[in-house]
């Protein structure tokens, strides 16, 4: 299973995953659970994200390879 370092600085998202990913899918959702953002990234093992939205605590839900990861992050 692949590990992952997600972090956020201000409005930016910063993942970096153990290896490089084949393919993997990037969500991340409000406290209402409504979707804000998707991408999906081929060949990769960092991936950085600007994120227009209102500040605030939102989840971020990575599918890298058939495995799941969630996180509570915050967005200032």
């Amino acid at each position: 299973m692949p590990t992952s370092l997600i972090y956020t600085e201000g409005k930016t998202v910063f993942i970096q995953m153990d290896r490089v990913i084949d393919r993997g899918m990037i969500m991340i959702y409000n406290p209402s659970n409504q979707l804000v953002l998707y991408k999906e990234f081929k060949n990769s093992n960092f991936e950085k994200i600007s994120v227009d939205t209102e500040p605030g605590n939102y989840f971020i839900k990575l599918i890298l390879e058939r495995n799941i990861i969630t996180k509570k992050i915050s967005l200032n």
